[in-house]
């Protein structure tokens, strides 16, 4: 077997090496640290290396996360008094074995000059033997690695799995995407590791097995980095789920990050807050003010339609929902509390983009995955209130507030506000579609609103909650209607462009019309009349 490099040997006997690392050789004086092992059996050797290197890189990276020369210094004084201590160990475990050597001849000597008495004698001289062989390994027998676990810990990572979904309750669709990446993890380090030895090193070949495995789309040469982070998530949620019980004393999963990014990536570049100008533009598209059909939407005409793809982006604009959150909306979510209307929203990622997915409110990330957005009194004068009563006349509180999105699915919808720079969109259509705008940029304006819109002095943490940014360990807090000091505050935003021409009206109801306009059916024609010819009379 191939000896390790920690491993010299010197006169037949072998020492550990233990090259400091750089950023640490001026601190210590020090590029490298040997200690004798005091042994020549390489079997023992490699125990010994183990028990003795463990501590002092603990010491070594101790001083690497120290913050100021105080606990650099007390570090640094803690490892040299480490090398000390393993320094005189090393002497007294090297006069011990000497000792024991002599010690063992004796006794062979001894059974030699008694080798003619009784076989009683024999035998206790070889108890006496084997005792002082245990006495001289005794110093050498290598520390159990599961004395500093926590019981739980030391199970097998593989069977904590079902506690886990017991205590972190997740959707049928949502538990395979976990299970598929455990058994990605358990192809890696197998199944039988247990769960406080699995460090960020396993974690992180798992991650390059990823890269590896998965097949990113035509045209890239690495998964973007939003799959990345799906796939990663559910590895951090078992492993932080895991280190909140006190069952690690780390948790190995903190470090990991995506690796490389995709060409598309590269060139992405952030979402922008639409501008005012922007926001005139939008509001006076045809969807709005009048157009041709509920199917032609963004051509001009006399058509008023009030359906979901009206009140989607007055809504985003208002509230800073996300089109995937606004899309879960059913008459049952919007409730009045502590003199205030509110949306029941759904929590998700902030990705920095829309994925338009429809989803029902049971299949959120978890069973308490909601906010209350409050209903700003301006957004409720354009009529919606009177749209959400019109919707649970039609299908009850279950009813989704727009169906007539939530049926075409996540690509019909961004693709009908965002799809393109040419006249395919609604953005396009009005003019405002870049690379920097999206229907995402609607709760930046929100975001602008409540940061310039009302009052100086807005509390960051209500602008936060409002933007659904609370700090972690706030989420219960989301699901409160807001205080009397913080419902004034909100009350005292102004929007940043006039809606005024939306206001309802007899002739421009709230709410939906009842009919499409009636299409004119080609009437068909009648039958032609046979001639008949008469004999004797001539035809006309």
């Amino acid at each position: 077997m191939r000896r390790p490099s920690y491993l010299i040997r010197r006169d037949g006997r072998y020492c550990l090496r233990l090259r400091v690392p750089d950023c640490l050789q001026s601190v210590l004086g020090l590029k490298e640290i040997r200690r004798a092992l005091g042994t020549a059996d390489p079997r023992r050797a490699r125990v010994l290396a183990a028990t003795t290197a463990a501590p002092i890189w603990e010491a070594m990276e101790g001083i690497r996360m120290a913050t100021d020369d105080k606990e650099i210094d007390a570090a640094k004084s803690a490892l040299l008094d480490l090398l000390q201590r393993k320094s005189d160990a090393a002497k007294n475990l090297a006069a011990e074995a000497l000792r024991s050597v002599e010690l063992q001849k004796r006794v062979i000597a001894l059974k030699d000059e008694l080798a003619s008495e009784t076989l009683a004698q024999s035998e206790q001289e070889r108890r006496a033997l084997t005792m002082v062989t245990a006495k001289a390994m005794a110093g050498l027998t290598p520390p159990d690695p599961f004395a500093a676990l926590h019981l739980q810990a030391r199970r097998p990572w593989w069977e904590l799995i079902e506690t886990f979904f017991d205590e972190v309750k997740q959707t049928p669709a949502n538990r395979a995407n976990y299970m598929r990446e455990f058994n990605r993890l358990a192809d890696v380090i197998g199944r039988d590791r247990p769960l406080g030895l699995i460090r960020f090193d396993d974690l992180d070949k798992h991650h390059d097995a990823l890269l590896l495995k998965a097949k990113p789309r035509k045209g890239n040469t690495t998964l973007s980095s939003k799959s990345q982070q799906r796939c990663l998530s559910h590895l951090k949620t078992f492993f932080s789920w895991a280190y909140g019980k006190e069952w690690l004393d780390r948790d190995p999963s903190k470090a990991l990050r995506v690796k490389g990014l995709t060409r598309r990536e590269t060139k992405e570049i952030k979402r922008r807050s639409f501008s005012p100008n922007e926001l005139g533009l939008l509001f006076n598209a045809p969807v709005f003010t009048g157009c041709k059909s509920a199917d032609r939407l963004k051509e001009t005409g006399p058509y008023i339609y009030r359906g979901g793809r009206y009140w989607l982006p007055i809504m985003a604009l208002w509230t800073g929902g996300r089109l995937s959150e606004l899309t879960q909306l059913r008459c049952s979510h919007i409730s009045y509390q502590s003199g205030l209307w509110y949306a029941d929203l759904a929590i998700l990622p902030d990705t920095g983009e829309d994925v338009g997915s429809p989803r029902d409110r049971d299949g959120g990330k978890t069973e308490h995955s909601h906010r209350l957005a409050p209903l700003h009194p301006d957004f409720l004068a354009l009529g919606f209130l009177d749209f959400v009563e019109h919707r649970r006349t039609l299908g009850g509180d279950s009813a989704l507030l727009f169906d007539e999105i939530a049926d075409h699915g996540k690509f019909f919808n961004d693709d009908w506000f965002d799809k393109g720079r040419r006249v395919t969109g609604l953005f396009a259509s009005v003019g405002i579609k870049t690379s920097k705008t999206s229907f995402h940029s609607l709760r930046h304006s929100f975001n602008n609103i409540i940061r310039t819109g009302g009052r100086e002095g807005m509390d960051s943490r209500l602008q936060d909650r409002l933007m659904g940014h609370a700090p972690e360990g706030a989420a219960a807090h989301y699901g409160m209607p807001l205080t009397d000091d913080e419902a004034r505050a909100f009350l005292a935003v102004k929007a940043l462009v006039d809606l005024s021409h939306l206001l309802p009206t007899p002739e421009r109801p709230a709410i939906p019309s009842k009919a499409r306009p009636a299409i004119r059916k080609r009437q068909p024609t009648a039958a032609p009349r046979k001639r008949v010819l008469v004999p004797g009379k001539v035809a006309d």
